[in-house]
């Protein structure tokens, strides 16, 4: 079963609103470690005042978005699209305002790349999640980081359920984000 094993998922633990960053800030920690260089960013805090400096013009010296690993401003727990996390930390590929289908699943995990993913509920918001593996020996299943509390990291779920369904009954798959190094 392929899985990219440097890849962890970050919680986003009480901050409801940064799944956008969890994720990016995850897969920049994966290719940073890949390339065997030091993370650039050490916290989820430091990455989301860089995404503050970088998308919208605030210095982090302006701002106290954090205390060690909490967040303190509100101004900081804010929602935002996944592409403007793989911006900040330089990973943006392409876009698909589509699912992947499983084919093209493997191949960007057997190229050493995971895949931001959005889907969008209606009873539920939308929400950024990403795929670093995955099992085609008996059904397709993928492995899902997501970065809300509770879900557990590396869930292996039927990619049918992540295409309509994932967590939510009115769920659907409608973008996908390729990432680069």
């Amino acid at each position: 079963m392929p899985v990219l094993d440097k890849f962890n998922m970050v919680s986003q633990g009480a901050a409801g609103n940064l799944c956008w960053a969890c994720v990016g800030w995850s897969v920049a920690r994966y290719y940073d470690n890949r390339a065997g260089v030091p993370p650039r960013w050490s916290t989820l805090c430091e990455y989301v005042m860089k995404a503050a400096d970088f998308l919208d013009g605030i210095s982090p010296e302006s701002t106290r978005c954090c205390d060690g690993e909490r967040l303190l401003d509100p101004d900081c727990n804010q929602s935002r699209i996944l592409p403007d996390a793989f911006r900040v930390s330089s990973n943006q590929g392409s876009v698909r305002e589509r699912a992947l289908s499983f084919q093209e699943i493997k191949t960007e995990i057997d190229a050493g790349r995971p895949v931001g993913v959005e889907v969008e509920s209606s009873s539920a918001g939308s929400r950024a999640i990403a795929i670093y593996g995955y099992d085609d020996s008996e059904s397709q299943k993928v492995m899902v980081g997501d970065p809300a509390p509770d879900a557990p990291d590396g869930a292996l779920i039927p990619y049918d359920e992540l295409c309509f369904g994932y967590r939510h009954s009115d769920a659907t798959w409608n973008h996908s984000y390729l990432t680069v190094p």
